[in-house]
């Protein structure tokens, strides 16, 4: 593919391309953040010669978001923390290193982009970026050289592991999951050695567990961190630290804050609690969002999926579905009985519109409400384990079950 293919490619997407000096990063022109490239006047730009392209990033590309992550430890744990998306790609050396998004955060972030840097490699004039968030926001340029490209410092090809759509996610979810990569990346470059990592495991997961995470989330980031860190035993970590964060959920008293220190050195332990937003739970509670609302790799957020999960945890009590009658039943104190006049189908609807509250994105939000979306989240819940009945639990002899007739 040529360089003006690529960009027509991409302006049929709905991205404004940048040129690019070959293997190089800088888009070519002044202003170049101002500038519109379109399917007529791309020949001006792409005019034969070898080039890279660019793509900017923000509102000129309709809220395109690049989650770019600069060092093997990112590229490693966003499988475990970051939404899928079906717009992913890198280099040889660097396979699904950018995964685009649709997010709002050019808007309500006065920023071009977010970095994360490893402070003891910053220090030490090491390479120190782990990730960054390109936005485009406060009218400033962010690009970023897209696919059909040669990369700068290694001749590598730039080419797509996957070529669909980026996924559309609240931008604000995404800031805070690209600062969890961050510091779980953190956390596996400066994994110790031999000896100290079940140790360090245990002193992580409590550290974490006083942060808020949940147990399930304190499994799934220890987990990516030992694997990131190439630890052979990540299964034993991953226990040791459930355990503290099991012990933390008790009451029991558990490593934090400086027991991290200890373990990373302050700059390191310092750095991970700023970027989680570190808050021990332990000397005050503070509320804190369930598993799939924070770090969700099977259930992408927004999805029909998602909503049904959370049309679940309201109803789980109150609802029941039996496929054998085809029919819902709902708890009417002190029976239950058949719901005849759709109030399942209303629930799903205020979940939806609820949920939608969560949104700055417009699109999404007329998404999540549309009749589409509630009819699956609807369809979806009467599979949920909680919400799914058996015909023979309801025998219409028995004290809690009424046909309402």
């Amino acid at each position: 593919m040529t360089p003006l293919e690529a960009a027509l490619d991409y302006i049929a997407r709905g991205w404004n391309p940048a040129p690019v000096k070959y293997r190089a990063k800088k888009p070519l022109g002044e202003d170049w953040q101002h500038r519109i490239i379109d399917a007529a006047s791309a020949p001006r730009f792409f005019n034969g010669a070898r080039m890279n392209v660019g793509v900017q990033m923000g509102p000129n590309s309709g809220g395109l978001t690049d989650a770019d992550m600069d060092c093997q430890e990112s590229i490693a744990v966003s499988y475990y923390i970051l939404p899928p998306t079906k717009a992913v790609f890198g280099r040889a050396s660097a396979r699904a290193a950018h995964r685009l998004y649709q997010t709002d955060l050019a808007i309500t972030v006065e920023q071009a982009a977010i970095a994360y840097d490893d402070p003891r490699a910053r220090k030490e004039k090491r390479p120190c970026r782990l990730v960054e968030l390109r936005i485009g926001g406060g009218d400033l340029g962010a690009q970023t050289v897209f696919p059909g490209s040669t990369h700068e410092d290694t001749g590598e090809r730039i080419i797509w592991e996957e070529t669909g759509e980026p996924t559309s996610v609240d931008g604000e979810d995404l800031h805070t999951r690209v600062a969890l990569v961050a510091a779980t990346a953190l956390l596996a470059r400066y994994w110790p050695g031999t000896g100290a990592r079940h140790e360090c495991a245990k002193i992580v997961g409590g550290f974490l567990s006083r942060a808020g995470k949940t147990v399930e989330e304190v499994r799934l980031l220890v987990e990516a961190a030992a694997k990131a860190a190439g630890d052979q035993e990540w299964r034993d970590r991953r226990k040791a630290a459930e355990d503290q964060a099991t012990a933390h959920q008790a009451g029991k008293n558990t490593y934090g804050l400086p027991a991290m220190r200890e373990m990373f050195g302050a700059d390191i332990a310092d750095k991970v609690a700023a970027w989680i937003d570190y808050h021990d739970s332990q000397q005050e509670e503070k509320p804190h969002a369930p598993l799939r609302q924070t770090i969700r790799p099977l259930v992408p957020l927004y999805s029909d999926d998602d909503l049904a999960l959370r049309f679940a945890d309201r109803h789980e009590h109150d609802l029941r579905f039996v496929d054998e009658w085809g029919r819902w039943l709902r708890w009417n104190e002190p029976s239950w009985q058949f719901d005849k006049t759709l109030n399942a189908f209303d629930f799903a609807r205020a979940v939806c519109r609820d949920t939608a509250t969560e949104c700055k994105s417009k699109k999404t939000r007329s998404a999540l409400t549309s009749a589409r979306t509630i009819a699956a989240v609807e369809r979806l819940a009467k599979a949920d384990r909680r919400i799914a009945a058996d015909i023979d639990q309801w025998n219409p002899d028995h004290s809690d079950f009424s046909t309402g007739d």
